[in-house]
């Protein structure tokens, strides 16, 4: 069950508490006799990994004593790591904290003793007014009164929405003027004869790439920025310019280059900023801008210039290779009124983990083999064995992606790059990104890592690297010509990589059957999304028209043009 979710009279909805480490099911079950006043709660005895029809339950008793139990509501509202209950009841609203043993009473704490008391009411709870904080929402029938209780000092600050309510009895919440807008960027040099080399020979320099959204309904907005630090804000009225950018990097020794301007002057600076925001608000309305992966991703920009706020996918003049696709994530949040600072770092952070993380497909082990595709994923028993491997796997993720790994040794930094392009794992440390190669780490980790998620079910195996290597496959490294389909090499890899700013390819080494990145189809089994997947199509378009020739004109078919042996070292995305 989320938090904040009502719990109803007569249901009894399934919650996940943690207790000394592991997770069990329960129920919390507001009591409903009038006579008996009490607040209880249902423990399933079943195993974490146990599966049970009917399972058995103890009854614990949070209190008793009390007035009839009408709504209740979990949530986190002292900031620890459990969930505290909220109810109302004949006394009014109270909550009650959790104490170390969740079997003895827990202590209550008076919200308000003279509303909410009458039946039927509601209850609603969640962060009302952007201050980071819960507060919780009240609709008393007798009153005919609607309150919401706001967090003030150690206390509850209590305000009316509405009096004078006849027939008020239940009430729901939600953000329904704020909005989440999520911007997807793709960006393709389609110049290419997709049929030979040098595959460097068509690159265009584009000089900037940005969606730019003008808000001149505000009043006397106020610009609000984060880079490394808390978000700062400039005074009502501004109309100037700030930007937030992760510049190329440059100079001898080559170093990366973040830093905050507002109006001309630096502010801030630093090598990166790990989750940039910029906004732009006023009394009706903040828009947050956040960008995807914009430590690793230069050079890109987040700016307000007067009322008009800009995402920068290109921040400055920037190679773009023939054949090559860039492609980022953004997310607009459109907050009500004039968020707060606390607000605002609320969602700068739930605003990173939603772009850069996000839902994953994920189903039983058993199950994702059923067909036996794969080699055997064994079970979830523990053995030495696996134990072995994933302390190996562990080690070469961290030393991929954790500051002073293989990211930063070899400074793949840069919206064409991404860290497994090396071919010699004992010299990755470059002076710059223009040394790095188009090679690979021959069948690419990606796979290996998204495997593994779908053995363990470990999210990180595809958030912190294995999606936007193969995202970054897809749209860049390998030849991106868009919906064209003439030529032999569209969605594939070419035979051959350049090296230099956007000049960079996936290379082949010379050879025609391969596509040097092993578990794509995993990566968009376990995140679909309809870009990734035009781009196997044209993958698929370019194999059907090379190889066309049927079996019956075998003599007619000439290997490495329209013919190549099936073996295990060939890989054909059809």
């Amino acid at each position: 069950m989320e938090t904040g979710t009502r719990i109803l009279p007569n249901t009894s909805p399934e919650l996940t508490l943690k207790t000394q480490g592991m997770y069990r099911s329960a129920w919390v079950v507001p009591a409903l006799p009038t006579a008996c006043g009490e607040v209880s709660w249902y423990e399933n005895l079943r195993g974490p990994a146990e599966v049970v029809a009917s399972p058995s339950c103890a009854k614990h008793t949070i209190e008793s004593g009390g007035s009839r139990p009408y709504v209740a509501a979990l949530e986190n509202l002292d900031g620890d790591a459990e969930l505290e209950l909220v109810v109302n009841s004949g006394t009014g609203v109270r909550w009650y904290d959790p104490p170390a043993d969740r079997r003895m009473p827990w202590p209550g704490v008076e919200i308000d003793s003279g509303f909410g008391t009458s039946e039927p009411s509601g209850l609603f709870t969640g962060d009302l007014n952007r201050d980071g904080l819960v507060d919780v929402a009240v609709c008393d029938n007798a009153q005919a009164e609607l309150r919401w209780y706001c967090r003030a000092g150690g206390g509850w600050s209590a305000q009316t929405v509405q009096s004078d309510y006849p027939g008020i009895n239940d009430l729901s919440g939600g953000d329904l003027d704020g909005r989440d807008v999520a911007l997807q960027f793709n960006l393709r040099n389609e110049c290419s004869d997709a049929f030979s080399g040098p595959w460097t020979d068509e690159a265009v320099t584009i000089d900037e790439a940005a969606w730019t959204f003008p808000f001149t309904t505000l009043s006397s907005p106020t610009a609000r920025y984060a880079g490394q630090g808390a978000a700062q804000n400039t005074s009502p009225g501004f109309t100037g310019s700030l930007r937030l950018e992760q510049r190329k990097g440059g100079g001898t020794p080559w170093q990366r280059r973040a830093r905050v301007v507002v109006n001309g002057v630096t502010t801030e600076s630093a090598e990166a900023f790990d989750n940039p925001l910029i906004a732009l608000g006023g009394s009706a309305f903040t828009a947050a801008g956040q960008l995807a992966w914009m430590r690793f991703r230069e050079p890109q920009a987040l700016s307000v210039d007067g009322e008009s706020l800009s995402f920068q996918f290109i921040g400055e003049p920037l190679v773009v290779g023939e054949g090559k696709g860039i492609w980022n994530q953004a997310r607009l949040a459109i907050l009500p009124g004039t968020a707060a600072a606390p607000g605002i770092e609320a969602v700068r952070e739930q605003g990173r983990w939603s772009l850069e993380r996000g839902l994953l497909v994920h189903v039983p082990l058993d199950h994702i083999n059923a067909a036996a595709l794969f080699p055997s994923l064994g079970t979830e028993a523990p053995s030495t064995i696996k134990s072995a491997y994933v302390n190996i796997l562990d080690q070469l993720h961290d030393e991929t992606v954790l500051r002073g790994g293989q990211w930063d040794r070899a400074k793949t930094f840069g919206s064409q790059l991404w860290p497994d392009v090396q071919a010699d794992l004992y010299a990755i440390d470059n002076p710059s990104p223009s040394a790095n190669s188009g090679a690979i780490n021959y069948w690419g980790p990606a796979g290996i890592e998204v495997l593994e998620f779908l053995r363990t079910g470990d999210p990180k195996r595809v958030w912190d690297f294995a999606r936007q290597q193969i995202w970054l496959q897809l749209f860049t490294a390998y030849l991106n010509i868009g919906e064209q389909d003439h030529g032999n090499r569209a969605g594939l890899a070419v035979n051959s990589g350049g090296s230099g700013e956007g000049q960079w390819h996936r290379s082949a080494f010379g050879s025609d059957d391969y596509t040097y990145c092993m578990g794509i189809h995993l990566g968009y089994v376990v995140r679909p999304h309809p870009a990734a997947r035009d781009r196997f199509a044209q993958a698929g378009r370019t194999v059907v028209n090379r190889y066309d020739i049927p079996q019956a004109n075998q003599a007619g078919r000439e290997l490495y043009v329209n013919h190549v042996d099936i073996n295990r070292q060939t890989v054909l995305l059809s």
